[in-house]
């Protein structure tokens, strides 16, 4: 790592200045230095660098990526094969995994089945049950970085705090915090190429709640779980009808005293899909023979894990608009509401008027059991004030609760929480905050040798987020191996393949069924805009990322002649392997 400078957090204010935050200390300091450092944009290159090396000699390659969930684990993963590259991951939290290390709320589970939860170059016979709770994925994403001595590029309690492209030198400035004993210390590290790979359901938020900080009782969110927290024999609200409250009501519901649910918008609580693999459906438990099956017959378990992924992406075409698909599973929850709501009134409410698929579906057939127990009370209206005792309902009546917990979501506007600062005063905060735009969902206009997972149209809410990833990397893998060996300096993306790509997406989204009349993540809480999901299958997101069109990326070399990198007239093997193959052409 090139320590560039160390500057306490406590050194950031001088004593003449007003106190500030932490948060905006490290802004300050991270506006500071790309003030500084964007200026610096005086180049000469030379005409040949490379006289001397063979063709496709890979230069060192320093990459920062920043997250270690799903996503860094997986671009990990691929660029350990690429010789020459130093790879530094900066991690937040105390231990890698994302939203599987920072979700522990009860119930809290993939509402996918392990056996396509999972990386697909390390699936794992062990699964206990079709549908696994967090701790078990934990579980799985640290063997999986331990068994690749992936951990070797993690560094935990490291927050990056803001990064700066320097155009002189054609590398990221990046400011990290990183957590002492002594307290928190932040110093600059410096690549040549930023990934980020933090995830749109990273930054949860309480609801925005008149009087919600008056509140004196126990206020938690799902995201931030108090696991110290005991509900039994209290009085407590749940707001939200998203997959965390689905998943955590039922635990709540059996030892709680009193359960009072509030429902602002209902979503479609889909029947068990799972069934076809089992009459137990998404409770079914593997027992030790079946585990040891999987483990001692490996052509079993690929039909069997292949026959799970093809039965849910052949599910696609439910999500559009008017296509018999939507009409059938709309008509398959309906009848399957006749039978799981015993109540005419609450089912009612709970039958949304927009199509299978504007708001993320679930299975949520705990959920409406819980809904209907003796100790709980559904109140069909949003949350808008509470006070010091609990919630303040419309006619001015107060609810009193020991615990409110709040099952509301991310902020999922894209926007970073910290500055990225790119070329031409380009700042990401800022260029999301008005319409997050992105390339192919993984790179931005404006920021150079910079790649994101998860970015605007990514396939989020199309299947499993393991080929989504894979299919991410690979395209950023099959980039760098041509940016290191041919001698690029610089890429950008063109801003008309950018606006090109997102004009293509609009024009297909009133199809959609995310585009009906509700309220989603899915879409810009400010335009309406669908910004999240790719309108096609994974199937189709795997295809169209399966090659990476250059042309699209404006592209600068390190020296003035493009093919420099052709070298000495020699190949790597003549040069450095004298026992290698000298035809290996003839196959």
């Amino acid at each position: 790592m090139t320590a560039v400078e160390i500057i306490p957090l406590a050194e950031t204010n001088g004593d003449a200045k007003p106190a500030v935050t932490a948060t905006e200390s490290i802004k300050n300091v991270a506006n500071g230095i790309a003030s500084r450092l964007t200026n610096e944009s005086s180049i000469t290159l030379p005409e040949f660098l490379n006289e001397d090396l063979p063709i496709n000699q890979p230069r060192k390659l320093k990459i920062i990526q920043i997250g270690a969930g799903v996503s860094g684990i997986e671009m990990s993963h691929k660029i350990r094969s690429l010789p020459n590259v130093e790879l530094k991951i900066y991690e937040k939290n105390s231990g890698l995994g994302g939203t599987w290390f920072e979700n522990r709320y009860p119930g809290c589970a993939s509402d996918i089945p392990g056996h396509i939860y999972c990386y697909t170059w390390e699936p794992n016979p062990n699964w206990s049950k079709l549908i696994v709770g967090s701790p078990e994925i934990l579980q799985y994403l640290e063997h999986v970085v331990d068994k690749h001595d992936l951990r070797k590029y993690m560094s935990f309690n490291h927050q990056v705090v803001g990064a700066t492209w320097i155009e002189k030198s054609a590398k990221w400035s990046v400011e990290i915090t990183r957590q002492t004993p002594q307290g928190p210390v932040t110093f600059t590290d410096v690549a040549d190429i930023l990934i980020s790979g933090t995830g749109i359901l990273n930054v949860w938020k309480y609801p925005n709640v008149e009087g919600l900080k008056d509140y004196k009782g126990k206020l938690l969110h799902t995201a931030n779980w108090d696991e110290s927290f005991d509900w039994e024999g209290k009085t407590i609200a749940t707001l939200g009808s998203g997959a965390s409250a689905v998943q955590v009501v039922p635990q709540l519901q059996k030892t709680a005293k009193k359960l009072d649910i509030y429902v602002r918008n209902p979503t479609w609580m889909t029947p068990d899909p799972w069934k076809r693999f089992g009459p137990e459906g998404m409770n079914k438990v593997y027992s030790e023979e079946e585990r040891a099956h999987f483990g001692a017959d490996p052509d079993f378990f690929l039909r069997y894990r292949k026959s799970i992924e093809g039965y849910f992406n052949s599910g696609w075409k439910t999500f559009y608009k008017g296509s018999a698909a939507q009409a059938e599973a709309q008509a398959g929850t309906l009848a399957h509401y006749q039978e799981i709501f015993h109540d005419e009134t609450l089912r009612n409410f709970m039958t949304p008027s927009f199509g299978v698929g504007c708001r993320r579906p679930t299975t949520g057939d705990n959920f409406v059991r819980a809904m209907q127990e003796p100790n709980t009370t559904v109140f069909p209206f949003g949350v808008t004030k509470m006070n010091e005792d609990g919630i303040v309902h419309p006619d001015g009546t107060v609810n009193k609760y020991d615990a409110i917990v709040c099952a509301t979501g991310f902020d999922t506007s894209f926007t970073p929480r910290f500055p990225i600062h790119g070329r031409n005063g380009h700042e990401l905060m800022e260029d999301f905050s008005k319409s997050p735009e992105a390339y192919l969902g993984l790179a931005v206009h404006g920021y150079p040798n910079f790649f994101m997972f998860s970015g605007p149209i990514s396939p989020v809410g199309n299947g499993s987020a393991f080929p989504g990833a894979e299919g991410t990397a690979e395209y950023i893998a099959q980039f760098l191996k041509k940016f290191y060996k041919e001698g690029i300096r610089t890429f950008e993306i063109k801003q008309k393949p950018q606006d090109d790509f997102n004009d293509w997406v609009q024009a297909k989204m009133p199809k959609m069924v995310w585009t009906d009349n509700c309220d989603s993540w899915y879409k810009h809480p400010k335009t309406g805009k669908v910004q999240v999901t790719w309108p096609g299958s994974m199937l189709h997101y795997r295809e169209a990322m399966a090659d990476v069109h250059y042309e699209h990326f404006k592209l600068d070399y390190l020296s003035k002649n493009v093919f420099d990198w052709f070298g000495n007239g020699l190949t790597w093997s003549e040069v450095n392997d004298k026992h290698g193959d000298m035809a290996p052409y003839i196959t």
